[in-house]
Formats: C-alpha cells, structure tokens, sequence
C-alpha cells in the first residue's frame, strides 16, 4: 500500500507538472498567434473582391495568404505554402509578410519583391525549409493579371467574359 501511495503522488504531481507546462504552452501559442496575425494579416484580404476560405488542423502552419495595395491601385495576392507543418513551417510566414507588405506599399514591382523575398527567405531558414507561392499582380485599370507560379500545382484563371478556364504551370 505505501508504494501504491507513492506512486499515485508521483502520477499526481507529474500530471500537475504537465497542466502547468501544457497551460504556459497555450499562452505562448496565444502571444504568437497575436503577434502573427497582426504582422502576417495586416493586408486588405477583407477588399470586396477577395474572398477566401483557410481551414487548417493547427493554430500555426505553412500556409500564408497576403494581399496589399499597390500606390498604382494594383494589388497584389500572394498565396503561399511553407514545408512541414506547425511552428516551423510558420516561421518564415513573418518575414515574408513583412517583406512584402513594405515592398508593395513602396510601389515596387513584382519581380522586385519576388526576388527580395527570395533572398531574403534564403538567407534566414534553414535548408530544407522554402516556400512554395503564386503570386498575382492586378491590374484594374487594364483589366489585367500578371502571375507568377512557384512550386505550386497548376494554377486555374476563370475567364469572366466567355468562362474559359487557363491553366497557370509551375515555371519556378
């Protein structure tokens, strides 16, 4: 009986232990997911012409969705996708978001902010750890889209007058 005892206030405080630690984790998680979301979230996704549907199984991941208005009056949409999953893949969300939301505002070009984003992603994670994006440049004006495909699968363009379908490859 005494060494069920001990064992029962052994499992007691080794379950206190894990309540403690998996309640500072969540507040961590909280903070982070605060902070990211006002860096990674700071775009016009709420515009009239976005909408948009993101259902993932963690409160970090791969996935980034950004968009920004250029002075121009273009915008710009960036759909992303980090390798692996949870905090790591997540990770390079911040720089990513913060790169290209200060680059679109400043006006700069597509290619320019691709090229910035690419750098700058290579020089801070580490190998094994990229991102696979489409990136489209929209113009209202001319009524026009510049895109650019990444590493992702077959983009598909719905055209709005006669409801054909073209396909955008990977050329990156």
């Amino acid at each position: 009986f005494s060494r069920m005892r001990d064992l029962h206030r052994t499992m007691i405080r080794q379950r206190d232990h894990i309540a403690k630690n998996n309640e500072r984790l969540l507040q961590e998680q909280k903070v982070a997911k605060h902070v990211f979301d006002n860096v990674a979230h700071s775009g016009c996704l709420d515009a009239e012409n976005i909408r948009y549907l993101m259902s993932s199984l963690a409160v970090f991941n791969g996935d980034v969705l950004l968009a920004a208005m250029r002075p121009s009056g273009n915008m710009i949409v960036l759909l992303g996708d980090f390798t692996g999953h949870g905090l790591p893949a997540a990770i390079g969300a911040m720089p990513l978001a913060s790169t290209f939301y200060s680059m679109v505002a400043k006006g700069f070009s597509m290619t320019d902010i691709l090229a910035e984003l690419n750098a700058k992603l290579k020089a801070i994670l580490p190998v094994g750890i990229f991102c696979c994006a489409v990136v489209m440049d929209i113009n209202y004006r001319k009524k026009r889209v510049k895109i650019w495909n990444g590493g992702l699968p077959d983009c598909f363009v719905l055209h709005h007058r006669d409801r054909r379908v073209s396909t955008v490859k990977s050329t990156h």
